[in-house]
């Protein structure tokens, strides 16, 4: 009898074991899909680049901008912004080749990760790019090198030219 409740009793937390130790990959819905003739995102395209900015206790334009593999984008315009709510556009290959190309001069992927101090009223910006399959995200509010600004206006100004068409999930 010792010898049968041993045996379930190993095979449970063997079992408990097993289960635990899967793990399931979070990830970004929207970072593994692809865009189709339509410009909505399908299932194989990844984020390419990106630009968050945040709050601060001013004026500043709060807004986030996804860019995918295909060019299509996604921007949502939150505070602060003449463009508030969510907007699609397309950007060209020579676009996105010359985003990679400001990265690379700028030595964007030996960035550190995080520049910051406790001075809480500047907005947090977070940028991103991938060059070479390999995915760097850089989060500045303070102590930054200047070169990091280079690439979000480059990034600005992908989005300035732009022609947005407003997302029905806004309306």
């Amino acid at each position: 009898m010792k010898i049968g409740s041993f045996s379930s009793l190993l095979m449970v937390v063997v079992g408990m074991q097993v289960s635990c130790a899967s793990k399931k990959i979070a990830t970004d819905p929207e970072a593994n899909n692809q865009t189709s003739q339509t410009g909505k995102v399908t299932a194989s395209d990844s984020l390419f680049a990106s630009l968050d900015r945040g709050y601060c206790f001013g004026k500043c334009p709060v807004y986030t901008v996804k860019i995918y593999n295909s060019g299509y984008a996604v921007y949502e315009g939150k505070d602060n912004v003449d463009m508030v709510g969510t907007y699609t556009a397309r950007f060209t290959k020579d676009q996105l080749a010359t985003l990679t190309k400001t990265a690379k001069e700028i030595n964007y992927m030996s960035l550190n990760d995080v520049y910051d101090s406790p001075v809480t009223d500047l907005p947090t910006h977070v940028s991103s790019i991938v060059i070479d399959g390999k995915r760097k995200e850089v989060k500045r509010r303070h102590n930054y090198p200047e070169s990091i600004l280079v690439f979000e206006k480059q990034i600005d100004a992908l989005v300035a030219e732009a022609k947005w068409t407003r997302s029905a999930k806004s309306e």
